[in-house]
């Protein structure tokens, strides 16, 4: 299934595994680190823009012939006009040079843009011209926060991170994996078994993961359960539940009650972009002169619940504004 604005957009923080889980695309200390640099106003934003969306998506489910609610829900932390710039703070060409080529695999037969600078001489950061995606080697953890949600992070940081990629004298299919996955996000993308139509839900040993990840019971439902609405109320765009997405994680056997028969369990993490990974991006960002769906607001709303739509969607609108200096949101691994 594929989520645009989603893969299962942003209300979900990713996951990470330690312990007894196999650690494939994310891993738990880049996480924390980057959650508790956040300050609490900086996290009640986010929040409350998980929450204008929430109120949105259930008022298109109900009124379905005001479409432009949905398509604002959808495309809330799309890159403007398609375009994304990235930098590197650090790492040999090389490194980002491979980190180009895979990455670009996202924008093949879509209307996406990234601008990574010239060949052999990729774009460093540079804090008085921050660019939109800002990538580094150094830090902890592989992760990334989720479309424009980058835009509020303070410039003098990191949006993704690949830990110690820049330290490899030849990449593997699994670092492959993790910069689709990585840049999945980073295009708004989120992860595949929490989409609605999954079921990985009813195929989890919940007691497994209570134990082994490390986490709060809240946090671990909150990464690992399926938003608990259809897509028409959660504002995702779905399809059928993708197994070769490369937004789907590996998890190891342990993680459900019957490996074997579990749909949700891959032995292995998909390396390439699947045909609905594809099609998501191409949806989110079509080609020019595809048509892109409405974002107008519903004229003259007459009745309190349509006044409130309009007003959440002219706060979103103001949420989703970078401020100067602030930042906002949490990686998602």
């Amino acid at each position: 299934m594929y989520t645009p604005y989603v893969r299962v957009l942003p209300f979900v923080c990713a996951l990470a595994f330690c312990g007894m889980l196999e650690v494939q695309a994310h891993d738990l200390p880049g996480l924390v680190v980057e959650r508790n640099a956040l300050e609490p106003e900086v996290r009640a934003k986010f929040d409350e823009i998980r929450a204008l969306r929430q109120l949105l998506a259930t008022r298109s489910a109900a009124n379905p012939q005001e479409g432009q609610l949905e398509a604002v829900v959808r495309t809330a932390l799309k890159w403007p006009n398609s375009k994304a710039s990235v930098c590197f703070f650090d790492g040999r060409q090389e490194a980002r040079d491979h980190v180009v080529e895979v990455a670009q695999m996202w924008s093949k037969s879509t209307g996406l843009q990234f601008d990574f600078g010239p060949a052999g001489n990729r774009r460093t950061c540079d804090q008085a011209k921050p660019s939109d995606i800002r990538v580094s080697f150094r830090g902890s953890g592989n992760w990334s926060y989720v479309g424009i949600e980058a835009k509020h992070i303070n410039p003098l940081k990191q949006t993704l991170n690949l830990q110690g990629m820049d330290d490899k004298t030849s990449f593997t299919a699994h670092d492959d994996f993790l910069i689709l996955h990585e840049f999945g996000h980073a295009i708004g993308f989120e992860h595949e078994h929490q989409s609605p139509v999954a079921g990985c839900e009813e195929e989890f040993n919940w007691n497994f993961l209570y134990t082994a990840m490390g986490w709060s019971k809240d946090e671990v439902d909150r990464n690992m359960q399926r938003f608990s609405t259809p897509s028409s109320k959660s504002g995702l765009l779905t399809t059928d539940f993708d197994r070769q997405s490369v937004m789907l994680y590996s998890l190891s056997r342990e993680a459900f009650k019957n490996p074997d028969t579990a749909k949700c369990f891959i032995p292995q993490p998909n390396n390439v972009l699947s045909t609905l990974d594809q099609q998501a991006a191409a949806t989110v960002y079509p080609v020019a002169g595809q048509p892109s769906p409405p974002a107008a607001p519903p004229a003259a709303p007459t009745t309190p619940d349509a006044v409130a739509a309009v007003r959440a969607m002219q706060r979103l609108g103001e949420l989703s504004a970078p401020a100067k200096g602030q930042g906002m949101g949490a990686p998602r691994p």
